[in-house]
């Protein structure tokens, strides 16, 4: 009885314990998932942190600038600033390794690298495969960044090699349970790191075939386990994505059995406990009466037939049996209940944190820079991350439900849904791009079959597309620049020296055909003597130190076998995925006969000049002896005729008469007048001779300052005056308050027979192709006739006579001269009412 009795508590225990092995096998399948993730999250940093690196490597002034010592010093300050850097540098187009952080140990070449390849190919950052340094001999994973110059043409390749002890640190960063195997592997499926630690399986494939096979596919989740496995092993793989694509793997792998193992545990504890107390109980069984054991027993079966019905009831009350092994059955059962409540709120605690992890895992999608999509079996989205939604633009709620293929059509003939469709029936990937004219952007869309659905990345290609065009679109003038070039041009293969092209030019210069030139070499067009010279200079390393190449004189040979000198300048280049050089010749001979024609010219102009220069130096000369005579024997004379008249009139002006009195006015006026243009003449010369003090200048307060004398000369004036502030230029401040003394004279002269509403207005604006500001000063004035524009500014001219209004006719040829020697230019415009006069300080941008 009291086995048959035990039998339903077993058959509880163990269905119980299967049920829970199923659940313990999901939760570890689940943590595995979550911990894939975190510790993908994990080497992605270590990805972001090479890349952040590698950026700044490549927009470095002593990278960009072709200046190698200074190059090397900042990548050897850089190495050693990171210990886990094991090398740092620069390749060339030619895979040539020329700025390195490590010590040369001679000639290396790196083009054959896939992350050479892949960055020149891809123009974004790549990462490469494990390989044991060249240089250092150490076991490292390389990562490599294009370098682009200020025109945007890739100049080459930045390269970082990480230690995989690094590696290894960044996965150990994070715990990982016991039972469980991980590796950090590359895209080939080479061991990069591994816990347990084992760093002699570094650099090895991954043993396992189906994990491999799974790497190489690019997988991303759980891996079923080998059918011949015989430890039955659960992976998951974690891909760390390098420009969008798989660059690293993180795998987890857990044997079935180290799945099960607390519940197995749990189950054999409980059973031992339950034999334990059936044989206890059938010992006692021979000594004590049916009585005291047929109610307990009965109460104790009725308590395990209630906690098998309910998991979720609480602990079974049981009256305490006066039988020791009845008492200690309840107290199993007790324990029992109590396991199976304490489990069950490790099971809720597990919910939570999967709960927790999922969305930490929405949040990581959220902040990924692609938009990412998951569709069910009808295509409806039924989850978007950040980065789509904004892609996508509309709202979370607008875009949850809606076809997939109402937001990317095809279009009439196309069959993208149909392939699509049939490569996720069969469990593959899909990628397509496409131009969608609703959201004016090209996308590069990836789909792949998971469990809970459809995955979707979505990437906008639309710069990488227009970048492309450019690229063709240059590609064909750079082709149209080198066929139809005047120079002779040509592009030879590095290795065999063969022409891979050649110019017009060239074939006119040789006389050559180009299917001849084809099936030549280099050497084939220099003397045989010259052969020897060649080779050796072909096969040493040109280091190049300009931007075209170094320039080097040859002997070259026609078809006709005439020999001439030719000035050679050579440029590494890629040209049909090989290495080559762009040629570019010139005739010596020519240019030694130009060199020559040159060098006389030039020593008739030094001649020239030296004559001009002493003819200027004597018209200096005169000029200043012309001020003198001027400022001095000329302004006497006219001072004492102006005395005398005026002395004449004040004491003999009765005896003289009417018409002797106005003779006398007219001298002195004629004086007068010839004294202000003697002024003038003196200020013009100045003006021309007087050097230029540069410095920033705002000409509004020099306007505000002349038309404030003006207003305290003539006080009974009403003009209204606008000033616009500031007005800020380059030059010297005396001269420019000239200019403007001499443009606001001009107005202030020509609005004066304005009875009212005379208006001045000083200001600026920019110049129409907007390369340059340009100064006004405007008026409301008597204006001028445009016929006669071109004589505004030529000296003592005059469109006006001095009856209407006063003046000697240099203020304006003085404005014209200042503002020439700043490098400017003056004009005026004039209508049927008033003029404005417009300047500009320096030359134009």
């Amino acid at each position: 009885m009291i086995l048959l009795a035990t039998l339903p508590v077993l058959a509880v225990v163990v269905v119980a314990s299967l049920v829970e092995q199923g659940r313990q096998v999901e939760r570890a399948a689940q943590e595995m998932d979550v911990l894939a993730a975190l510790l993908g999250s994990g080497q992605e940093q270590l990805v972001e942190g090479t890349a952040q690196m590698l950026t700044a490597v490549t927009n470095a002034p002593a990278v960009t600038g072709n200046d190698l010592p200074l190059c090397t010093q900042y990548v050897e300050r850089l190495r050693r600033q990171s210990p886990d850097m094991v090398n740092v540098g620069i390749i060339n187009l030619a895979g040539n390794l020329t700025c390195r952080a490590v010590p040369p140990t001679g000639d290396i070449r790196l083009g054959d690298r896939i992350y050479f390849r892949n960055a020149i190919a891809t123009g974004k950052l790549s990462i490469g495969e494990f390989v044991i340094g060249r240089t250092t001999g150490m076991k490292t994973i390389n990562f490599g960044m294009p370098v682009k110059g200020d025109d945007g043409i890739t100049k080459g390749v930045a390269f970082v090699a990480i230690d995989l002890k690094k590696v290894d640190r960044k996965l150990r960063s994070i715990g990982i349970p016991a039972g469980m195997e991980v590796r950090v592997t590359d895209a080939r499926g080479t061991v990069l790191a591994n816990i347990p630690a084992d760093f002699s399986y570094v650099g090895a494939p991954v043993a396992d075939a189906v994990v491999l096979k799974a790497i190489r596919a690019g997988h991303d989740g759980r891996v079923a386990p080998a059918a011949d496995d015989p430890l039955h092993r659960h992976h998951v793989l974690q891909p760390v994505a390098v420009s969008g694509r798989p660059g690293l793997f993180v795998v987890l792998s857990a044997s079935h059995d180290s799945m099960l193992a607390p519940a197995v545990r749990s189950l054999m504890l409980q059973v031992a406990a339950i034999l334990l107390l059936v044989s206890a109980a059938a010992l006692v069984s021979w000594a004590l009466s049916d009585r005291l054991l047929a109610r307990p027993l009965q109460q104790l079966l009725d308590g395990v037939g209630a906690l098998g019905k309910d998991d979720t009831a609480g602990s079974p009350r049981l009256p305490r049996g006066r039988v020791r092994e009845i008492t200690q059955l309840q107290l199993a059962l007790l324990r029992m209940a109590q396991t199976v409540r304490r489990r069950r709120q490790q099971r809720d605690r597990a919910l939570e944190e999967s709960t927790s992890a999922q969305q930490g895992m929405v949040e990581i999608l959220d902040r990924m820079s692609e938009g990412f999509v998951v569709v069910d079996e009808a295509w409806k989205l039924t989850y978007l991350n950040q980065r789509a939604i904004d892609m996508l633009q509309k709202g979370r709620s607008d875009l949850t439900g809606e076809s997939f293929w109402s937001l990317f059509p095809d279009e009439p003939g196309e069959t993208i849904r149909r392939a699509c469709e049939r490569a996720l029936t069969k469990g593959r990937s899909w990628d397509f791009e496409k131009y969608y004219p609703g959201f004016g952007r090209w996308f590069e869309v990836r789909l792949f079959p998971s469990p809970d659905g459809i995955g979707v990345f979505l990437h906008d290609s639309t710069e990488r597309r227009q970048t492309l065009e450019a690229l063709r679109e240059r590609e064909v003038r750079y082709r149209e620049l080198f066929e139809f070039n005047p120079h002779v041009m040509w592009v030879y293969d590095v290795e065999t020296l063969r022409f891979l092209a050649v110019n017009e030019a060239a074939i006119a210069k040789y006389n050559y055909t180009p299917q001849e030139f084809l099936a030549m070499t280099i050497a084939d067009v220099r003397p045989e003597e010259d052969t020897e010279e060649l080779m050796e200079f072909v096969s040493t390393p040109q280091t190049v130190n300009t931007a075209l190449g170094d320039a080097r004189i040859w002997r070259h040979r026609k078809q006709d076998g005439t020999v001439f000198l030719v000035e050679v300048v050579t440029r590494p280049i890629t040209f049909d995925d090989r290495p080559a050089r762009l040629v570019l010749v010139t005739d010596a001979t020519e240019r030694q006969v130009v060199d020559s024609r040159l060098r006389r010219s030039q020593t008739r102009l030094e001649r020239a000049l030296e004559e001009k220069t002493r003819d200027l130096d004597l018209a200096g000369k005169v000029l200043e002896s012309f001020s003198y005579l001027v400022s001095h024997d000329l302004r006497s004379p006219l001072q004492v005729i102006d005395g005398f008249s005026r002395e004449l009139a004040v004491k003999s002006g009765d005896n003289l008469g009417e018409q002797g009195r106005h003779y006398i006015s007219r001298i002195r006026a004629s004086t007068q007048r010839m004294g202000l243009l003697i002024d003038a003449m003196l200020l013009l010369s100045r003006v021309t001779r007087a050097p230029i003090r540069n410095e920033q200048v705002d000409l509004a307060p020099l306007a505000q300052s002349v038309v404030d004398e003006r207003r305290a000369a003539g006080p009974g004036r009403n003009v209204t005056v606008d000033v616009e502030r500031p007005m800020i230029c380059t030059g010297d401040p005396g001269l420019l308050k000239l200019v403007m003394a001499s443009l606001v004279d001009n107005a202030w002269k020509f609005t004066s027979r304005r009875p009212a509403g005379a208006w001045i207005r000083i200001g600026q604006k920019i110049s129409e192709d907007a390369r340059e500001m340009v100064y006004f000063v405007s008026d409301n004035g008597a204006g001028f006739d445009m016929a006669y524009a071109d004589k505004l500014f030529v000296a003592f001219q005059r469109l006006h006579s001095t009856a209407e209004f006063e003046g000697a006719g240099v203020g304006l040829a003085i404005a014209h001269r200042i503002v020439t020697r700043h490098g400017g230019r003056i004009w005026a415009e004039s209508g049927s009412s008033g003029s404005t006069f417009f300047f500009t300080i320096g030359p134009p941008r």
